[in-house]
């Protein structure tokens, strides 16, 4: 059964979709933030350093180096939504 709602158009407006835009920004960067944030604790250590550890160890840690790899990411996707943001 359908109801009369159903076949009325939405009232949405500018305001609404700009802040639906907003929203979704804050929740992908913080989300983004908590990771990076998580890949520090767990090593104590920040990207920077620990790239200079991985990159620079004689014996590769495949766990490690794998971290790597997903941490280099998240920190490229977080510079880039920081230059962006809203």
């Amino acid at each position: 059964m359908q109801t009369a709602r159903q076949n009325e158009p939405l009232d949405i407006t500018r305001k609404d979709v700009e802040n639906y835009v907003r929203m979704r920004f804050y929740t992908e960067f913080t989300l983004i933030k908590e990771k990076l944030a998580l890949f520090e604790k767990k090593y104590k250590c920040n990207f920077s350093q620990f790239e200079q550890a991985v990159t620079g160890a004689g014996e590769e840690d495949f766990e490690r180096w794998d971290d790597y790899i997903e941490w280099k990411a998240f920190n490229k996707k977080y510079n880039r939504l920081k230059e962006k943001k809203i």
